[in-house]
């Protein structure tokens, strides 16, 4: 849970900027708000992880075919059965193509309550599919990432040192720093006609791009992991 104000973040905008009036003046609080935001997006455009929601998900009965709730951005993980009838066995992630080659039919195989695979495309990142079909009482532990909540300080161009504003960053602290320089960029690209200014901007891309990239590095990559779990599926 986040605890780092949003008016912090923009505050130390401000001050790597030298722009530090109350409302802003090459850079008004409201145009960094915005920048803001679109840091939040791009955040969760490169690490979909960054923003997720664990929940129950009741999935179209009767069909081999899901999508995750119209919030969503992209499928993370099918964890298990949680249905009061079911067995609460987890679901395992398999390759499309070994479900084809064993089981042709498997998009109209019996129904069932019990879901023992489900397979999934990145180049479809928010449709995934059932093995067995669920029936209608079927209920599964969906994990899947989401749009951030939009940060917004009410009357923006003047309540940023205002007590009262207390919104929170969307995203987890630990990418207080990749927002900010994602906020210098788009600051500087304002005024990147002088050479100075666009080698800042660029050098405060690189440094986004580098946080999150490190943070990927650390974590693993998310479709080698699905596709090794996939593999190991079908020795079950």
């Amino acid at each position: 849970m986040a605890v780092t104000l949003a008016k912090d973040i923009i505050n130390r905008a401000k001050i790597v900027l030298q722009d530090t009036g109350s409302s802003g003046t090459r850079w008004p609080n409201s145009e960094l708000q915005d920048w803001l935001n679109d840091a939040h997006k791009e955040v969760v455009l490169y690490r979909p992880d960054a923003n997720t929601v664990n929940e129950e998900f009741t999935p179209v009965g009767n069909s081999s075919k899901q999508s995750i709730p119209a919030t969503g951005l992209r499928m993370i993980e099918v964890i298990r059965n949680t249905a009061v009838s079911s067995n609460f066995k987890a679901i395992r992630l398999i390759q499309r193509s070994i479900l084809d080659d064993q089981v042709p039919a498997w998009h109209n195989a019996v129904a069932g309550v019990n879901i023992e695979h489900w397979v999934y495309d990145e180049r479809d990142p928010k449709n995934f599919y059932l093995y067995p079909r669920p029936t209608t009482l079927a209920r599964i532990e969906l994990i899947y990432s989401t749009v951030p909540a939009k940060v917004s300080i009410v009357n923006a161009d003047e309540s940023f040192n205002s007590a009262a504003a207390t919104t929170m960053i969307s995203l987890d602290d630990i990418y207080a720093n990749a927002l900010l320089d994602f906020i210098l960029y788009r600051a500087y690209s304002k005024d990147a006609e002088f050479a100075a200014n666009a080698v800042r901007s660029n050098a405060h891309l690189t440094a986004f791009g580098s946080s999150l990239g490190v943070k990927t590095k650390i974590d693993g990559s998310n479709a080698q992991l699905r596709s090794a779990q996939g593999a190991d599926a079908v020795n079950s």
